[in-house]
């Protein structure tokens, strides 16, 4: 794989096969010094300032829970004004969460 620095903050990644550029694309949490890197398959024609985001994931730490909203469904609650909770912590999901 390639990289090539486009400035203003963009660049192009260069991949050897069709393979990667689909692992790449499937895998849709891509991180680089801790920050979320969305990522887009290039078309001849689209413009490079004009990137179409569908959805991002991120990871979001809740603190000072309401006892009353510790469990799945409360949290499920509070998140849903991101979006749809996909994946909670492992201290909830096994039954128990620190505030």
């Amino acid at each position: 794989m390639g990289v090539i620095d486009l400035g203003t903050g963009k660049f192009q990644l260069r991949f050897e096969d069709g393979a990667q550029i689909e692992y790449i694309l499937r895998r849709a949490d891509w991180h680089i010094i801790g920050c979320p890197v969305p990522l887009q398959k290039w078309l001849i024609g689209h413009l490079l300032d004009k990137l179409e985001l569908k959805s991002l994931l991120l990871w979001v730490r809740l603190k000072n829970v309401p006892l009353e909203l510790q469990h799945t469904e409360g949290i499920e609650y509070i998140a849903s004004d991101l979006g749809k909770p996909i994946c909670m912590g492992s201290k909830l999901e096994a039954g128990g969460c620190t505030v």
